[in-house]
């Protein structure tokens, strides 16, 4: 059921994501984004009372005789027969809303379906892996947005063994947690308060770089507060890089592209999260093993290195959470080198933008239209229309000026 559950689940998500530019105008996408993780995330406060519902109706159901077959009474541990039931329905409901409610603006893409079977779904494959790897915007989001997630995931298992041997309190670790999802809630708001002052390719590559100070600085800590208040930053930055990401793929690919593109990321995403949550504990305990065997024990048997007048303890866990944290640094340049991003311009822009009283288009480094070639389309589509998606081509065309072109890197 868990396969099955998972293999659906890559189906819907892409195509969720690739629908939103028909359904919002394209200045839009950045406030749909938002929306769609504050509905995914910040509804979980409400969790614990709906458990505690379901189980007390769960309990009263279980006594009811016919009912027997449902299972009310099974012993299933700690979950119960009802909320099973709940959660499916909750498929079907948003299923009917979509299919009643979501209705894209446009006409399909072709009048008859294309050849069908193994070879035809391998081109689309191909066609998509082309795309992400030609295109820099496109390449920059999947390498930062999967190799961060990387790094970022390991605070998932590591995460107690920190507040329990850094800390000195297990307890504090769902204390982290709620840091981060603050931060995430805070990161959000804030960014669809002012995302139309902002260039996003420039945005996205420094909260990337953010999130990986922000990992390094809070592994660094050895009391709860400071630790936590850089756990608010990642959180902070995290969210700021997720909802930025899917907007620059939803604007920088052709609708023929969009769903393979989704697919491809979110592939990546779920096995470098994988591979976090498998390879993490064992970095921890390898570095346990170097750390305990170069550096001499504190009072707590944990190694330490001695800085100046301060005592550094350097647990294995510690380390991890470091490297975890240079490897978001890591896919941060990755991507600012695929779209040609230099962090100094990239800083002065941000600060240009939001000195200035209006917002820059984020597409408009990208096409440019003659003053009658605006009126056409103006023509064609209406005043209020959106305008025109951003070509599929994988670089920037020559015959531009390094003054342009650069202007064109940083937006």
């Amino acid at each position: 059921a868990s396969l099955l559950l998972e293999v659906f689940t890559m189906l819907w998500s892409p195509a969720k994501e690739a629908v939103v530019p028909g359904l919002v105008p394209r200045r839009k996408l950045t406030d749909a984004n938002s929306l769609s993780l504050v509905a995914a995330y910040c509804t979980m406060p409400v969790a614990g009372g709906l458990i505690y519902a379901l189980t007390a109706a769960n309990n009263s159901l279980a006594g009811v005789s016919w009912l027997g077959p449902l299972q009310f009474a099974g012993d299933l541990g700690q979950s119960q027969a009802l909320a099973f039931y709940f959660n499916a329905a909750s498929f079907l409901v948003a299923a009917l809303l979509v299919w009643k409610l979501v209705h894209p603006r446009g006409r399909p893409l072709t009048d008859q379906a294309g050849p069908g079977g193994i070879r035809e779904a391998w081109h689309d494959i191909r066609d998509g892996w082309r795309y992400v790897v030609g295109n820099p915007v496109v390449r920059g989001v999947n390498v930062g947005l999967a190799t961060g997630l990387f790094g970022g995931a390991m605070l998932v298992p590591l995460g107690p063994v920190f507040a329990d041997k850094v800390i000195g309190s297990g307890d504090t670790f769902s204390l982290f947690i709620t840091a981060l999802g603050l931060g995430v809630a805070v990161g959000i708001a804030t960014l669809s308060a002012v995302q139309k002052l902002l260039p996003k390719r420039a945005s996205f590559l420094i909260a990337a770089y953010l999130s990986g100070f922000a990992l390094i600085l809070a592994a660094s800590m050895s009391s709860f507060w400071p630790a936590a208040a850089f756990v608010f930053l990642l959180g902070v930055s995290a969210g700021t890089v997720y909802v930025l990401g899917f907007t620059l793929l939803q604007t920088y690919t052709s609708d023929e592209l969009r769903g393979r593109i989704f697919s491809t990321l979110l592939t990546l995403v779920r096995m470098c999260v994988l591979l976090s949550l498998l390879l993490g504990p064992l970095m921890a305990a390898l570095f346990e093993r170097i750390t305990t065997s170069v550096f001499e024990p504190n009072a707590a048997g944990i190694p330490h290195v001695q800085l100046g007048a301060v005592s550094l303890a350097v647990p294995g866990v510690r380390v991890a959470l470091w490297v975890g944290g240079l490897i978001i640094l890591g896919a941060a340049t990755l991507a600012a080198r695929s779209m040609g991003f230099h962090l100094r311009e990239g800083l002065a822009d941000v600060r240009s933008q939001l000195r200035a009283s209006e917002a820059r288009p984020e597409y408009s480094a990208e096409i440019s239209l003659t003053e009658l070639e605006s009126a056409r389309v103006a023509g064609l589509l209406g005043d209020d229309a959106d305008p025109p998606p951003v070509p599929s081509v994988p670089g920037l065309p020559g015959g531009r000026t390094r003054r342009r072109r650069r202007r064109e890197v940083v937006s």
